[in-house]
């Protein structure tokens, strides 16, 4: 009798019941259901057994419930579906005598549906420790295991160990390629072998989780399962307290099923630790997508003790002016719109998971995302740069600029005129006047200091030059600061800074920094004036590398401000999300006290850097072929680096 596997497929994807088995047991979204039918429907399918109802639920079923009640318990849901219209499919439900020939064959589905795919393995050349082991694959071509993936070993009493592949490759007994060469006819590539060289897949696993919580190495072969969402998202969830999980995105189960990623809200933005990087080829990494999906994520988990808001600076054309650019009303129709579009499918489950968690974009960044201009809405006189300290004034100038005897006018200036209300064009016709009387002396004195004619010549030349600038007013003591202590929780502050000038660009990120930290040190401190401002405030910035390069030589008082903060800053909740092509550009004291790290696709060449070393060398050949969406995740709570996928942003979908 011939099955009706069309009809059979499209009657199980409708059906109430095992939909919604499969979302509060598996954890599925709806085109994750879709597949998971799909599967199991290709698996009966092929699986070469007789179409009878009874040979499944009394010999397939009982083996699959030893090794995964779970998937068990869904086949009999489907069998259940199948019998009530059996004569419909083409389906029998007779007893059958049994025929030990078939055993293997039912051992073989079982283990197939149970997603038993291979054994560790123990050998002299593969020794188990208590942190990783080795595991060989079955000899099955629809088995695949890729560097990041998540696997499961079945332990005694019902107990699993978690792990994560970190190499995976083929080997056969062919010790060279010289025997290889000649298994082919003496190198005739065109001849077939008389017989098929045996080879096996051999990979090594790192473990994450052990139900048992023994730190020991594996003495037995146990059996290797594909990966289940439920108990993946147990492992995750059990290293992060509730009250602290932040979204950081996703990774999929053997099965294809998306497990959220959850970050320990104090390991991100204080006062535990601090400071995400996110490094990665420009135009292909996704960072800045990434950081808004982190920024909605952690705006979205608001409370009393974690109040938080983010200044993003866009550094890159409208990069991040255009996030409150959406063809949506809301995120369930963006959602609606995805699934309409096949390529588009995953992201819309991401959403859909995303949104559960609590994550919504549209009304993060339409209700409470704010665009701050230059010029328009912000701009700086001599008296706000000398309030917020000498080295914000300093930053104006180029660093090849700057020696000793420069900073040390700077700082004289910023004594004797950070009190005076004067403008810059005041300061500039004060200093020329000294100058211009100075006679045969080589120095004059300015806040009882010293300073050669030279020095304060040059001083002035390049300022001249500076105050050519839109953020800078020359006739007015004080001008349009960006006024930070009206920041609120929830909000997302953006700073556009890309029409400026690099210097321009150093000193707003400069005075910025420097006003919250005051401020978040006050508040700390218990100033009443800031007692409702946001008890964390994290600052995004693309490009890191322009204001804390890896170089020595540079003089950048924005740089050694910049490793204070990474050092200090988690204390006062102060943090920074950066983002950079390369990790190896920027400082290693900011980069070192990092506690998230994010790697999207790198080349070679970068990833010969140390930085790079926390990463296997299975892990770091993946990181080179990485798509859009997808990182890499090193996190302090998290004990292993795990590949993590993100949504694409909704206000980017046309693109």
């Amino acid at each position: 009798m011939n099955i009706k596997w069309e009809e059979l497929e499209r009657d199980l994807k409708n059906n109430g019941k095992i939909r919604e088995f499969l979302k509060e047991r598996f954890g599925m979204y709806r085109t994750e259901i879709d597949r998971e039918i799909e599967g199991i429907v290709k698996s009966i399918k092929e699986s070469k057994l007789p179409n009878n109802l009874w040979l499944w639920e009394n010999k397939t079923i009982p083996g699959i419930e030893k090794r995964n009640p779970a998937r068990a318990d869904l086949l009999k849901l489907i069998l259940e579906r199948i019998r009530s219209r059996a004569d419909k499919y083409g389906f029998l439900d007779e007893p059958v005598e049994e025929d030990k020939k078939d055993e293997t064959k039912f051992q073989e589905i079982s283990d197939q549906l149970s997603g038993i795919i291979g054994r560790v393995t123990i050998t002299r050349n593969t020794p188990a420790t208590p942190y990783d082991f080795y595991f060989w694959l079955k000899s099955d071509t629809d088995i695949h295991i890729e560097p990041g993936e998540f696997i499961e070993v079945n332990l005694a009493d019902t107990k699993i160990a978690i792990a994560t592949v970190e190499e995976i490759y083929s080997v056969s007994d062919r010790e060279t390629p010289i025997s290889d060469f000649y298994g082919f006819s003496y190198g005739q590539p065109e001849e077939e072998p008389p017989t098929e060289i045996p080879v096996i897949r051999v990979g090594k696993a790192r473990i994450i989780h052990r139900d048992d919580g023994i730190q020991a190495p594996f003495i037995k072969s146990h059996a290797i399962r594909k990966s289940m969402a439920s108990n993946i998202q147990r492992v995750l969830q059990s290293m992060v307290k509730p009250k602290n999980r932040v979204l950081l995105g996703f990774v999929e189960d053997g099965f294809s099923t998306l497990v959220p990623v959850y970050g320990d809200y104090e390991y991100i933005f204080g006062y535990k630790a601090a400071h995400v990087n996110i490094t990665g080829k420009s135009g292909v990494a996704g960072k800045t997508s990434y950081a808004l999906f982190l920024i909605a994520s952690a705006l979205s988990k608001q409370d009393e003790e974690r109040s938080l808001a983010v200044i993003g600076f866009n550094v890159k054309e409208k990069d991040l002016l255009s996030v409150k650019d959406f063809d949506y009303d809301s995120l369930e129709s963006a959602i609606r719109h995805l699934e309409k579009i096949p390529e588009r499918r995953e992201d819309a489950a991401m959403w859909a998971k995303a949104k559960e968690e609590g994550v919504d974009p549209i009304k993060i960044f339409r209700e409470r995302s704010y665009i701050f201009e230059p010029a328009e809405d912000y701009y700086y006189g001599l008296q706000d740069l000398l309030k917020r300290g000498p080295y914000v004034l300093l930053s104006l100038f180029d660093p090849s600029d700057v020696d000793d005897k420069f900073e040390s006018l700077v700082l004289s200036i910023a004594e004797q005129y950070g009190n005076e209300e004067k403008s810059f064009k005041q300061l500039i016709k004060e200093l020329s006047h000294q100058l211009n009387n100075v006679g045969n002396r080589q120095f004059i004195n300015i806040a009882d200091s010293a300073h050669h004619v030279s020095t304060v010549q040059k001083f002035l030349n390049r300022l001249n030059k500076i105050l050519n600038s839109r953020v800078l007013i020359k006739d007015k003591p004080s001008g349009r600061p960006l006024k930070i202590s009206n920041i609120e929780a929830g909000d997302f502050w953006i700073v556009d800074i890309n029409p400026l000038k690099d210097n321009e660009k150093r000193m707003v990120f400069f005075s910025i920094l420097s006003d919250l930290s005051f401020i978040l040190e006050s508040k700390k401190q218990g100033d009443p004036e800031f007692r409702t401002f946001p008890s964390r405030v994290a600052i995004f910035v693309d490009e890191l590398n322009k204001f804390a390069p890896s170089t020595k030589s540079a003089y950048s008082p924005i740089k050694n401000f910049l490793i204070e903060i990474a050092a200090r800053g988690r204390s006062i909740g102060l943090s920074l999300i950066g983002a950079e092509q390369f990790a190896s550009q920027i400082d290693e004291e900011i980069l070192g006290n990092c506690s998230t790290y994010l790697i999207g696709k790198t080349d070679n060449v970068e990833l010969s850097n140390k930085f790079y070393k926390k990463l296997s060398e299975g892990l770091q050949k993946r990181v080179e072929n990485l798509k859009a969406g997808q990182l890499v995740l090193i996190h302090e709570a998290i004990r292993v680096p795990i590949f993590i996928r993100y949504p694409i942003p909704l206000h980017r979908v046309e693109e």
